[in-house]
């Protein structure tokens, strides 16, 4: 949904003549915590994604705190910029996905959503436990909060997104068109 919310914000930008360059001027505190979490996230999806031995047997194994604190991370960068209009938005949005994956161990899937959407591989994937980052469960904790929303075709990309991936987006859209602003 962050690819979506980027375009949406640009158009609504370019429609309502606002300034790109405000976008590229934009200054926020606490960058760092911003890029440690990414590359965090980065670096365990890569080492995860492919056998270097030791290291990538470690990640897997602890994949789900790295995950965390990743997310914390990038969370904590959206705390730190709360002025900013929508920033609150994108950081509550986080932390409802944060949530649902500190009580499930992964964000949980609604195994009826991902039917929907037609994916087979991302279906056989997630059923069958090859996922570090989603599941399926029997009986997940904060259910409302996991990937439970289908968008299936028409849409472009077929996916299954989150209450949390809904309020980011929001968030991204609102933050990108009011910093734009003249």
């Amino acid at each position: 949904m962050i690819l979506e919310a980027l375009i949406i914000s640009l158009l609504i930008i370019y429609f309502a003549r606002g300034s790109f360059e405000k976008i590229w001027n934009m200054k926020f505190k606490g960058i760092g915590l911003a890029f440690g979490g990414v590359f965090i996230l980065l670096a365990i999806n890569f080492f995860t994604a492919r056998d270097f031995g030791s290291p990538s047997y470690f990640l897997v194994e602890t994949y789900f705190y790295f995950h965390l604190l990743g997310l914390a991370l990038v969370f904590l960068f959206f705390i730190v910029n709360y002025k900013k209009r929508g920033m609150t938005f994108i950081g509550f949005g986080l932390l409802l996905n944060m949530l649902a994956i500190l009580f499930n161990g992964k964000m949980p899937v609604s195994l009826r959503a991902l039917e929907r959407i037609g994916n087979l591989r991302t279906l056989q994937i997630i059923e069958g436990g090859k996922s570090l980052s989603h599941g399926i469960f029997q009986n997940p904790k904060l259910f409302f909060l996991g990937d439970i929303i289908p968008l299936a075709k028409p849409y472009i990309m077929p996916k299954v997104i989150s209450l949390g991936d809904i309020i980011i987006s929001i968030g991204i859209i609102i933050t990108l068109v009011m910093i734009s602003r003249r």
